[in-house]
């Protein structure tokens, strides 16, 4: 019999069994006379198909029963249920039962029924056949059929505990009775993500006068330092104005604490304070970059409290927090907030009269984290008690609202102490995505792994990011509370650390240094859960016996193996819906993108995105469930906890703590499952399962799901739309979305398969139906503009000086790919730009003109593009344009004076020390680099060194190397010492053809850029607004107007990093000047000196202009581009049209660098003959043969 058992109608059917019962019969005796009693079937018609099926086909058999049909029963109630029966029971006609032999009896064989209903299906009314033969009773402990299991199905006696189950409910009715669950936990999840304690402005509690956090006092320190001092960046003037405020702060809590401890002789407390200053260099690499750092006469101020003994102070904890600010924003969360936190830490630590610390705690406010960690470095390597840390807690801020996050907890012990803060907030899971790099972004906690071997944790204020480095940064856009809670979370540790209870874990204990962390953690219902690696793997193992026991406890097959392997259908199904989710959701993003024309449109709001691809993510499933038309209800139940339990175990062997959401999840299934089995509520026969199942087993992966998706989504939709024009920003979100639905709602693909049949139509109507869904947010966000005022653009805006060859040029670029970049651009260039020339012309800068205006082209990012060079390696991922500037005719450059004339007089690099050993084949220098007025200066060479101080290890090849700079407000030297391999000169008859023949003699071609320290806007706008007696230069005069300009013409949707930058390229410290500058004055002096008119046939190339020309007095001819931007002449692009020195050849042993928008050249200057025609020989012409150069140039060029 196929899937069911025929059930009579029960009214008959007990009051038939209640008579034989009565009349002394046994259970089975009464059932066999019920049995003998059926009539003669009685059949009318011709066979008819189940309206369900509407296919119009006939049952190939001559053997079914229809209880509808036959003479002598009543109709059966309940539609299709009625085709189910319970082998005991029979219902006939009263009056038949009084003469039980009044008519022939027939049965009918149940292989009969069986054979072709496995064959067509399962029968979903009722139907009439021909020819019934025979009716095989079977009784209690009857086996009647022989067939294999997989190929017939149990007959399934139903328990008295199982209660029948039907399908009572459809779609909508079944997702309104589970509403409050699919509302709820999101609500509550959301609620948990966002709770913040009262701020409290008191010093001091009212009731018991005892010291407590003050929110007010902590905002206070954010504005000072934020809006009274101002942008500082270090190196510049209001950087040292801050240090200053702060060292007087500290000192002032140094002499109060010095006053307390007197009044009180037997309070057992040591205030010490430090001012450090150093220098220092490390090598810090980033974002796939080999860079390395360098920084003078940086400062960091170190407060250490302690019970005076040294026994407290051999061990102690450091809590830092940075000073300074980045490239234009105020920083009032990052991170003066954070150094609020802690001066009012020391306060109420100080204040309160019964603390004495077992253990040191060391406060370190450091003045150089922004400029790549200097600060960090300085106390890690150079202090006097750096060598006592044995763990850090750092303090950050990368937005303005929410929960501070622990997204950094580097051992069991330290995170054992977080346990004990009083709002925990934090994951394992957060832990894993930073640790993994997919953020690009660092903290200070970085230098302390690193060189003092400690563990820690990181802990950073997340929400609302999109203000992270940008001049909205201030106090009036930090959410109330967020102090609060974040300063009570780190009171609370260092209460514990300083001062562990009896049989607690102390920080003594660490003195093994850092060790990969082995726990796993995560915040959860309001309370903190940690458990090692090595139990997880247990608990998890445990979970995936018990999700296989629990499946075949409750499968349909008898067999364990049977149910097991039937399930192969129903995980591919689950497997397939995340699938079809990717997908779906990557699908949209490219239509947004590449169609409409519309990237980035769910950037102003975290949550839009799951606006935007949830409905892609359902709808991807949805489809992908088409192959699969045999799946139950509770077979892709099972598969579904059998997939999180394998999971967890699997994710959890690689070493990844974040297998316990799987771990979560499978448990919360499972417990569901069992519960509802428990009670009754699963039916074996139907293989459903109760809404009271979909009830208990989703609550936990909802409030999960939504968490990690709230959070997720305020770290990385800010983030992500400002990766670079190029990155696949709306991909990254599409897939994000994706993951955090599958986590949160594992439980679809049972659920959709709960309206299923044999047939697609219901799929069919969900598919329509989430089709049109879709369609309403594409509509909708197609016409949506992903920025606003509170939710900015990022521009980057600066203006250069090239010191080299005297050009003035205007950058623009962003770090995100929506639309319209570009037309921002030209109305820039058509505001601000040189006029241009009348005639059509190529710069490496200008594809076209436009009404007058130079079109400019993006330009391609490499490492040698040197405009950009104080922001590398970030600079790679941007898309930078390049518009030149005019200047007026009598302005002399205060960068190219020399010494002691003015501002910025004449910054040089220099060679001291400089000792070429021959026979090792060896250089020995000193670079000393002068740059007074400039900060973060940048140099960039190619060279294969072979010592420096840097670093131990430099790269053992000739290769590109970047060094930063970052000094303290009037430190203008710097200087690095270098061994560097000599290559071999060229000679007159042959080109270099290694890498280490680009330079001859060891001569290393250096290009130098920094940034004007009174260049930067707002910043410096004070020195417009006639606060400072200094005379504004060119750079600030500009950004005023451009930086209203843009506020106008965008709305106020844009945010503009404004930078004055200052360059020398191409410069030889061997000969100590320019070797580039010197070509270019040689050129001009020429030109300048030659008055004739000469006209020379030119090739129209569509966009560029090709001369021939002859060199030399064996006439080699080569083919040059014309270009009016450019003074320079050089050749040799193409190394089968190489340059031969000829007699009239002259070498000046001057080397030559020429960089372009598109790229550069190098090589060396040449005296020799050129003709432009017969008419037109230059006799003498100084001329550049390019030994290496960055870009392609068409053939012969």
């Amino acid at each position: 019999m196929t899937r069911s058992q025929i059930k009579f109608n029960h009214r008959v059917a007990k009051k038939l069994k209640r008579t034989c019962i009565e009349a002394g019969m046994s259970r089975s005796d009464a059932a066999k006379v019920s049995l003998s009693c059926l009539p003669v079937p009685r059949v009318s018609g011709t066979t008819r198909r189940n309206p369900g099926r509407m296919d119009g086909m006939q049952w190939k058999s001559d053997s079914f029963l229809c209880p509808e049909r036959v003479d002598g029963f009543e109709s059966f109630c309940g539609g299709p249920e009625a085709y189910d029966m319970n082998e005991e029971e029979c219902c006939m006609n009263d009056d038949r039962r009084s003469n039980p032999t009044s008519e022939r009896m027939h049965t009918i064989s149940l292989l009969d029924i069986a054979r072709p209903a496995k064959s067509k299906g399962i029968a979903k009314e009722y139907e009439v056949v021909k020819g019934v033969r025979q009716v095989i009773f079977l009784d209690d402990e009857e086996v009647c059929l022989e067939e294999q299991w997989e190929e017939w199905e149990e007959i399934y006696e139903p328990s008295d505990t199982e209660k029948p189950t039907r399908q009572r409910f459809g779609f909508f009715s079944s997702l309104i009775l589970l509403s409050p669950i699919l509302i709820g936990a999101p609500l509550y999840s959301y609620k948990e993500h966002t709770y913040l304690p009262e701020p409290l402005h008191e010093q001091y509690d009212p009731i018991t006068n005892s010291p407590q956090i003050s929110e007010s006092r902590i905002l206070e320190v954010s504005r000072i330092l934020s809006e009274d001092i101002g942008f500082r960046t270090p190196g510049t003037r209001e950087h040292a104005l801050g240090e200053d405020w702060l060292w007087d702060q500290v000192t002032k809590i140094k002499n109060d604490c010095d006053d307390m401890v007197k009044r009180s002789s037997r309070r057992h407390l040591e205030c010490e304070i430090w001012h450090q200053k150093g220098s220092g260099s490390h090598r810090f690499d980033m974002m796939g970059a080999r860079l390395y750092k360098t920084y003078v006469n940086l400062g960091n101020i170190i407060v250490r409290l302690s019970n005076g003994t040294e026994a407290s102070k051999e061990h102690s904890v450091l809590v830092n927090a940075h000073l300074d600010s980045t490239l234009p924003t105020p920083g009032a969360a990052d991170d003066a907030i954070c150094v609020g936190i802690m001066l009012e830490a020391i306060r109420v630590l100080i204040e309160s009269k019964d603390w004495e610390p077992r253990h040191a705690v060391i406060f370190l406010f450091n003045n150089a984290e922004e400029s790549l960690q200097d600060g960090s470095h300085l106390f890690s390597t150079q202090h006097e008690v750096a060598h006592t840390v044995r763990a850090v807690i750092n303090l950050e801020a990368a937005g303005t609202t929410g929960r501070d996050l622990l997204f950094q907890a580097t051992s069991k012990e330290m995170i054992e102490a977080y346990s004990h803060v009083p709002r925990p907030f934090g994951t394992v899971v957060a832990n894993d995505v930073f640790s993994s790099g997919i953020i690009l972004s660092d903290t200070d906690f970085r230098q302390f792994q690193q060189y003092l071997g400690v563990t820690g944790l990181d802990m950073a204020i997340v929400g609302n990011s999109y203000l992270y480095h940008m001049r909205k940064d201030v106090v009036e856009n930090i959410q109330p509370g967020v102090a609060q809670n974040f300063a009570e979370n780190t009171l609370a540790l260092l209460l514990h650390l300083s001062s562990p209870p009896i049989n607690s874990p102390s920080i003594s204990s660490l003195t093994g240094g850092f060790t990969k962390p082995s726990t796993v953690y995560f915040a959860l219902f309001g309370k903190f859960w940690m458990y090692s690696f090595s139990t997880a793997r247990i608990i998890y193992a445990i979970l995936l016996v018990d999700a296989i026991i629990l499946v075949t406890a409750t499968a349909r097959s008898p067999s364990r193996l049977g149910s097991l392997t039937t399930l192969g259908k129903p995980i591919l199904a689950v497997l397939f819906a995340f699938v079809g989710s990717l997908l779906g959701t990557n699908a949209i993003a490219l239509v947004m993108r590449f169609i409409l024309g519309k990237p980035l449109s769910w950037f102003r709001s975290e949550y839009s995105a799951m606006v935007l691809y949830g409905p892609a993510a359902i709808l991807g499933a949805l489809i992908s469930q088409y192959p699969f038309t045999a799946v139950t209800e509770l077979q892709a139940y099972h598969a579904t906890l059998l997939i999180q339990s394998f999971l967890a175990v699997l994710i959890q062997l690689l070493g990844i703590g974040s297998a316990a959401l799987f771990f979560l999840n499978a448990t919360s299934i499972w417990v569901g499952l069992a519960v509802t089995a428990l009670l009754g509520l699963v039916s074996v026969r139907t293989e459903r399962v109760s809404l009271v199942t979909y009830a208990i087993s989703s609550f936990i992966p909802l409030f999960i799901g939504t968490s990690s998706a709230y959070l997720t989504l305020e770290v990385f939709v800010p983030l992500t739309g400002r990766i670079g024009a190029d990155a696949p920003a709306d991909n990254l979100i599409a897939t994000i979305v994706s993951i955090v639905g599958a986590l949160g709602c594992p439980l679809f693909v049972p659920f959709v398969w709960r309206f299923q049949n044999s047939n697609t139509r219901v799929l069919n109507r969900m598919i329509l139906a989430m089709v049109l869904v879709t369609a309403i947010p594409i509509a909708v966000f197609s016409v949506r503009e992903p920025f606003d005022s509170m939710h900015q653009k990022r521009v980057y805006v600066m203006r250069t000086e090239n010191i080299t060859t005297g050009e003035h040029h205007l950058h623009l670029s962003t770090s995100d790919g929506a639309p319209n970049f570009e037309h921002l651009v030209y109305e820039v260039a058509k505001e601000f730009s040189a006029p241009a020339i009348p005639e059509p012309s190529i710069s490496d800068n200008a594809s076209t003109v436009v009404a007058g205006i130079p079109v400019p082209e993006p330009i391609r990012m490499d490492w040698y593009n040197s405009d950009w060079d104080p922001m590398f390696p970030f600079s790679l991922f941007l898309t930078p344009y390049k518009i030149p500037l005019s200047v007026d005719v009598s302005y002399v450059s205060p960068w190219s004076l020399k010494s002691g004339q003015n501002r910025g007089s004449g910054f040089t690099i220099s060679a001291l020390d400089d000792v070429v050993d021959v026979e090792a084949g060896t250089r020995s220098l000193k670079l000393v680099i002068w740059h007074p007025g400039l900060i973060w200066t940048v140099i960039a060479f190619d060279a294969h060194v072979l010592e420096w101080n840097l670093d131990d290890e430099p790269p053992n090849e000739y290769t590109r190397h970047h060094v930063k700079e970052a000094s303290y407000y009037g430190s203008d030297t710097w200087s690095i010492d270098l061994v560097i391999k000599i290559p071999s000169p060229p000679t007159s008859n042959s080109k270099a053809t290694n890498s280490d023949s680009h330079v001859g003699a060891g001569e290393i071609l250096v290009n130098f850029i920094g940034l004007e320290e009174e260049g930067m806007w707002p910043g410096k706008k004070g020195i417009l607004e006639g606060k400072s007696v200094k005379e504004p230069g060119l750079a600030l005069k500009l950004f005023s107007t451009l930086d209203a300009w843009i506020e106008k013409e965008t709305g106020g949707k844009v945010d503009a990093l404004l930078l004055g930058e200052h360059a020398r390229l191409g410069h030889n410290p061997l000969c100590c000047r320019s070797r580039a500058q010197s070509f270019r004055d040689r050129v001009a002096s020429k030109r300048a000196s030659s008055t004739k008119r000469q006209e020379v046939p030119v090739v129209n190339e569509i966009i560029t202009y090709i001369a021939e020309i002859t060199v030399g007095t064996d006439n080699q001819t080569f083919h040059l581009l014309v270009d009016t931007g450019s003074s320079n002449t050089w050749i040799g692009a193409n190394s089968s049209y190489a340059y031969v020195p000829s007699s009239s050849s002259v070498w000046t042993d001057d080397i030559v660098i020429v960089d372009y928008g598109s790229g550069y050249f190098f090589g060396y200057e040449y005296y020799d003959t050129v003709a432009l025609s017969n008419d037109l020989v230059i006799k003498n012409q100084s001329i550049g043969v390019a030994d290496f150069h960055q870009e392609n140039h068409p053939p012969e060029i």
